[in-house]
């Protein structure tokens, strides 16, 4: 055989396999009858997978300092009850007095509600909450650890700064902060033991820590459709402010949560 035929050869050659391989789209059976059986890879596939899931109680979480405060209650149809209540502390801005006969006008609480979050509460927004507000006696240090499981009993609770109802909101899309009065007598008080608090030789913050430890900030007991929420306790919009007038004007003193304030949520 010449070189022209052998070159004809393999071009036909090669023809015949790309049209064998290359020209079929659809899927066949091709071989099945020249590989043995026990040679054959067979390929299984399967559209489920079992899972195994469990939980376990953990009460020991660690709640100092927290940036957000849990208020309320709720249940889960999994998981059951939660309440959720939270501890902190507030300090006076500047101030060089309140003036001659100063008269405390109003006291008003406002909670931020959190924005940075795809869940800023749980549960039903038209559900009718209370919000109660207590006076802490127990002395609670900044140095110290809290956890959840911090109970109210062991806070020594005295008297009730406010007691009302509120409808919770969704704070992601604007600027929403929850009101509460406090009772203007706290803020009658406040100003009348200014030179108790006041301290010359402590610093302001610690000496008013003295004078008004901590509050503590707690909802209605469970209810089925009820709801959790979650405020921003270190956010500026979050304070106390005390609105009074006395023989010259009409004034406010606010008093916010710096970052450096106990704060820690307790809940069961």
């Amino acid at each position: 055989m010449n070189k022209k035929n052998i070159s004809i050869t393999i071009a036909v050659t090669f023809i015949w396999v790309s049209a064998f391989f290359f020209g079929c789209t659809d899927p066949t059976d091709a071989g099945i009858g020249i590989i043995p059986e026990d040679v054959l890879i067979k390929l299984e596939s399967f559209d489920t997978i079992a899972i195994e899931t469990y939980t376990y109680k953990d009460d020991s979480v660690l709640s100092s300092r927290v940036a957000s405060g849990l208020l309320g209650s709720f249940i889960d149809p999994v998981f059951g009850k939660t309440k959720a209540g939270f501890v902190m502390q507030i300090s006076p801005g500047p101030t060089n007095g309140f003036g001659n006969n100063p008269v405390a006008d109003s006291m008003k609480l406002f909670l931020r509600y959190i924005a940075d979050t795809t869940a800023p509460l749980y549960g039903n927004m038209n559900s009718e909450m209370l919000f109660k507000v207590y006076k802490v006696k127990n002395n609670l240090s900044v140095d110290s650890s809290y956890y959840t499981f911090y109970k109210p009993k062991w806070l020594d609770l005295g008297e009730v700064l406010a007691e009302t109802t509120y409808f919770p909101k969704d704070g992601r899309n604007d600027t929403v902060v929850l009101s509460v009065n406090l009772n203007t007598s706290f803020g009658q008080r406040i100003m009348d033991d200014y030179n108790e608090w006041d301290d010359v030789v402590d610093p302001r913050d610690t000496s008013f820590t003295n004078y008004f430890k901590k509050m503590y900030i707690k909802s209605n007991n469970i209810g089925y459709d009820n709801t959790l929420s979650i405020f921003n306790i270190v956010n500026a919009e979050t304070k106390a402010v005390l609105y009074y007038h006395n023989t010259e004007d009409t004034l406010e003193l606010s008093f916010l949560v710096p970052n450096t304030n106990i704060r820690f949520n307790m809940v069961e």
